[in-house]
C-alpha cells in the first residue's frame, strides 16, 4: 500500500485530501531463469471467531511472469462490552491472475481480479449485504520508439474495466416487519494514452 498526501497527481485520480493505492502481490522478474515464488498469509480474530487465509504463487524469468492469488475470510457476530452485535458476521473471497512481459523496448502487464462478499452484516445500516461481486481487469502496454539520433518516444496505453453487482436486504440476517431489498449494478471502462519524449543519456 502506498499513500500520497495532499493533492494527488492527475494520473492517480482526482482528489485533494490524499490518496491510497493498494497493489496485489506478484513475483519480481528473475535474471536466473524460471523461478517459482510463493507467499502465504493467515490471520485469526477472537472477537468474532474469525479467520483468514491467503496465498499468492507465480513463476518468473527475465522477460515473463505469471502469478495468481486466492484469499478467504470468515467471521461470526462479534462480541462487544454490551453483548453480541447482530448481524456482524461476514464472508469474503478474492481471486486474481496476472501476466507480465518486458523486453528492452516493450512491456505489458495484464491482470484480472474478482472480489466477492456474501451475507455480511452491517449493523449500523438499515440493510445488510446480500452479495457484493466485483470484477476488475487491466491491460497496461508500453513501448519505446527510437528515431536515429533524435530523442526516443515513449508510448503507453492503459485499459481498465470494472463490473460491480451489489444487493442488500433487511430480512435475511435480521428480523424485519417490512421487508426491503435493493440491487445496484455498475460497469466502468478507463482508457489512458500517454506520449512522452525522453532524453538520451
Amino acid at each position: 500500500v502506498s499513500l500520497t498526501p495532499g493533492v494527488t497527481r492527475l494520473g492517480d485520480g482526482t482528489g485533494i485530501g490524499g490518496g491510497a493505492r493498494a497493489a496485489w502481490k506478484r513475483p519480481d522478474y528473475s535474471e536466473a531463469g524460471w523461478q517459482p515464488w510463493l507467499d502465504v498469509d493467515s490471520s485469526t480474530s477472537s472477537v468474532d471467531e474469525g479467520w483468514g487465509a491467503a496465498a499468492s504463487a507465480g513463476l518468473a524469468n527475465e522477460t515473463q511472469r505469471l502469478h495468481g492469488a486466492f484469499s478467504r475470510e470468515e467471521g461470526g457476530n462479534f462480541e462487544s462490552g454490551d453483548g453480541t452485535v447482530v448481524p456482524s458476521a461476514y464472508t469474503r473471497t478474492a481471486e486474481a491472475v496476472g501476466y507480465g512481459l518486458r523486453t528492452d523496448r516493450h512491456s505489458l502487464d495484464a491482470a484480472f481480479r474478482r472480489i466477492r462478499s456474501d451475507d455480511a452484516g452491517t449493523p449500523v445500516l438499515p440493510m445488510d449485504i446480500e452479495y457484493f461481486d466485483t470484477e476488475l481487469w487491466h491491460v497496461d502496454g508500453r513501448t519505446r520508439l527510437e528515431f536515429g539520433s533524435s530523442a526516443p518516444l515513449e508510448l503507453r496505453l492503459f485499459l481498465a474495466g470494472s463490473n460491480v453487482r451489489h444487493a442488500m436486504n433487511n430480512f435475511e440476517q435480521r428480523p424485519a416487519m417490512r421487508t426491503r431489498r435493493t440491487v445496484a449494478f455498475a460497469d466502468g471502462l478507463e482508457v489512458v494514452r500517454r506520449d512522452r519524449l525522453t532524453e538520451l543519456i
